[in-house]
């Protein structure tokens, strides 16, 4: 009965929909009485009416793989008590590789839908209705916002597959309502606000939530959802966990919420999943789970498409073809909302001869190994047509054919004002200048900039008085720099200073003397900071993470000169390294072909007779797994 599918940042579980119309009557059968008693309250009754339509295809998981894995809560509420848990909690990973290695994974075990129409009594949803319409005369902007906001994003009684609990919202209230501030002011603003402003309150409640739960490693392999009670106990989760967990948190106490999420953004290898509220007029406001202040970051990352999570069914959805739509693509309570976030258009393609009995067609993006299906549509005399879809991403046609996904035609550029150009490769040759495997993003140019300002300088004193500075660092390191050095005289000790008010992140320091030899030197101090080790151990991999303004110290023992010094930032150290060997592949007739292998001589590497207009694709063979699509256009690397 399951069908799961874990990417790195977004878990969705699919069940079979065909047991649906029974479901549905069942429903009727069990739950008919608790329209009954708001027979004279209109709005009550909608939103009774508003539930019975969705709980045929609502269900939690049970049995024994989830069983089993509640053991990680009470140990995870120890760590809590002692305060002695961190991200990647050593302790923890290991009790998870002890169940791991005792049950198996927990996503292999058993386990099966049980679903609320079987179990769901009218007391429970009448608790649940009465508690959601309290709130509605508490909360000032619950009697503005919409009817169907209302019902989709406040009124609902679970929030994924977790399994069913009578009390969370009461106890979610009873904590986060009652928050308890810093000092008088602080308290006396709280009470204010907290049942006329929708934007503060909300904040204050996500400013709570930061500090009540937190991300951890480990839970990433956990691929159920987690009950409220339990998210309580243990307090961390994997990104999915918070968010459900801040869905309920915003819900029990009047703030209409729910997720937004991308199965794969365009150009990267993963997906993500956040918040998403809504103000009195109706729009949105997206933020991340657990961060402050509200706000999400799409910095580097592009949108093929993006889903709002609903609690009742689309009615103009229609279950696919089972063998020519992979099930992780759809889902009858997910709303297309990629139109909210970026600029969308409407792409047709031509369905190929060999393909014109397919009824469905997929369309999608590179995830930096391979191409991944985003969408799929269904083919109509002899073309398909996928709707907003988000711009400025590479895209290629795709099918599903006896389990095996595919790739048709060319791929394609939906540039940022709608048009399409094909990305085949012409008969002109050009030569391409390449710096990177990999596009330098925003998170590792900040690590990067912060050697800016930084110094160079020798001396003849271990205390450096009358330094000579050498060489100063004014614009962000690319790659692994040389500062060419011209001393007047030898000098025994030399340094790295970091710029004012900046910490050290110095992934590799190396001297060479006036002949171009290395220098077999340390830094001082290693031996009771051994992390200093990174700065010499060759990997550009490693860095040294120390203090605001620090200077670190090279003792040669003895007076030498100094022609060159290398330097390297904590970095992704996809730039082009010397002496590793690369080789260029673009995609042609549904394949990578490789069209040139060079050994890097600098921080380019240059390829001769490579057709134009390619998709490109470039390999480090010695080291390194990160690589990511591109185009060449006017003598520069564009990233996709």
């Amino acid at each position: 009965m399951k069908s799961i599918l874990l990417l790195t940042r977004v878990t969705v579980t699919i069940l079979s929909f065909q047991s649906i119309p029974f479901l549905a009557q069942n429903t009727k059968s069990n739950l008919k009485e608790i329209k009954s008693v708001y027979l004279s309250d209109s709005e009550k009754l909608n939103s009774v009416n508003f539930l019975l339509k969705a709980i045929p295809y609502k269900y939690s998981l049970q049995g024994d793989a989830i069983e089993k894995f509640d053991a990680i809560f009470p140990f995870l509420e120890e760590k809590q008590k002692k305060r002695m848990i961190s991200n990647d909690d050593e302790d923890f990973q290991k009790m998870w590789d002890d169940l791991i290695e005792e049950n198996g994974q927990p996503a292999d075990g058993d386990f099966s839908a049980l679903y609320d129409s079987t179990v769901l009594t009218s007391d429970y949803l009448k608790s649940n209705i009465d508690f959601c319409y309290n709130l509605k005369q508490e909360k000032s902007w619950l009697k503005i916002i919409s009817n169907s906001n209302f019902n989709q994003y406040v009124i609902p009684y679970r929030v994924g597959t977790e399994r069913l609990e009578t009390q969370w919202r009461q106890s979610l209230y009873n904590h986060y309502n009652n928050i308890k501030k810093s000092s008088k002011p602080r308290q006396e603003a709280f009470e204010k606000t907290k049942n006329t402003d929708l934007l503060t309150f909300a904040s204050d409640l996500q400013y709570e939530i930061r500090r009540r739960v937190s991300t951890n490693r480990t839970m990433w392999a956990y691929p159920f959802d987690i009950p409220v009670s339990k998210m309580e106990q243990g307090r961390q989760g994997a990104c999915k966990h918070l968010v459900n967990y801040t869905t309920a948190v915003m819900r029990a106490n009047g703030i209409p919420c729910t997720a937004d999420f991308t199965l794969l953004w365009a150009n990267n290898r993963s997906g993500h999943k956040w918040n998403v509220l809504f103000k009195e007029d109706g729009s949105s406001l997206p933020f991340d789970a657990a961060t402050f202040p509200l706000g999400v970051n799409f910095d580097d990352r592009k949108i093929a498409k993006v889903y709002r999570e609903q609690f009742l069914p689309s009615v103009e959805f229609s279950i696919p073809v089972e063998d020519e739509v992979p099930n992780y693509l759809y889902d009858p309570c997910w709303k297309d909302v990629t139109k909210e976030y970026v600029s969308v258009s409407d792409i047709v393609l031509k369905v190929p001869s060999e393909l014109s009995k397919k009824k469905y067609l997929l369309i999608g993006t590179f995830d930096n190994q391979a191409w991944q299906p985003q969408f799929y549509a269904i083919t109509i005399n002899g073309e398909v047509k996928f709707r907003e879809i988000g711009r400025n991403n590479v895209y290629i046609g795709m099918y599903l054919n006896d389990g095996e996904i595919k790739t048709f035609g060319d791929p394609f550029l939906l540039d940022s004002t709608g048009n399409i150009r094909y990305l085949s490769s012409t008969s002109s040759l050009e030569s391409v200048k390449l710096t990177r495997k990999y596009p330098c993003t925003s998170f590792t140019s900040e690590f990067m900039k912060n050697m800016v300002g930084a110094t160079f300088s020798a001396s003849n004193s271990l205390d450096f008085k009358g330094e000579k500075t050498l060489y100063t660092v004014e614009k962000k390191p690319a790659f692994f720099e040389t500062a060419k050095i011209t001393p007047d005289v030898k000098y025994r000790y030399y340094s790295y200073t970091t710029a004012d008010k900046k910490k050290s992140y110095v992934a590799e320091i190396e001297f060479y003397d006036e002949n171009g030899v290395k220098q077999n030197v340390l830094p001082l101090k290693i031996d009771s900071n051994v992390s200093l080790k990174k700065i010499c151990d060759g990997d550009l991999n490693t860095y040294y993470w120390g203090k605001d303004n620090e200077r670190i110290i090279f003792d040669f023992g003895k007076p030498v000169q100094i022609s060159n010094i290398k330097y390297c930032p904590r970095s992704d150290s996809n730039f082009i390294v010397e002496n590793d060997i690369y080789e260029l592949c673009i995609w042609k007739n549904g394949v990578w072909e490789a069209v040139g292998k060079k050994k890097a001589n600098s921080s380019i590497v240059e390829f001769e007779n490579v057709p134009k207009n390619s998709l490109m694709l470039l390999h480090n063979l010695t080291k390194g797994q990160e690589e990511r699509i591109f185009t060449y256009e006017n003598e520069n690397q564009v990233w996709y």
